[in-house]
């Protein structure tokens, strides 16, 4: 069974992971298509950590799909 990484990676190969910090100390990751913030990059999910921005993009990837 592929991991959330892996089927984000399969639509979007260039996909990757970038953390961000809150004024409190805290933090949350994005994912994007491509270059984080870059001009084609689309966001693809996000999450506090990076395991949940992963799944929440392989969610968000099926939604399109179906």
């Amino acid at each position: 069974m592929a991991t959330s990484e892996q089927k984000v990676k399969e639509v979007h190969p260039r996909a990757s992971k970038k953390r961000y910090s809150t004024h409190g100390g805290g933090g949350y990751y994005l994912i994007w298509s491509g270059f984080p913030e870059g001009r084609e990059s689309v966001r693809l999910g996000e999450g506090k950590t990076a395991s949940a921005a992963w799944v929440d993009a392989a969610k968000n990837i099926k939604r399109v799909a179906e």
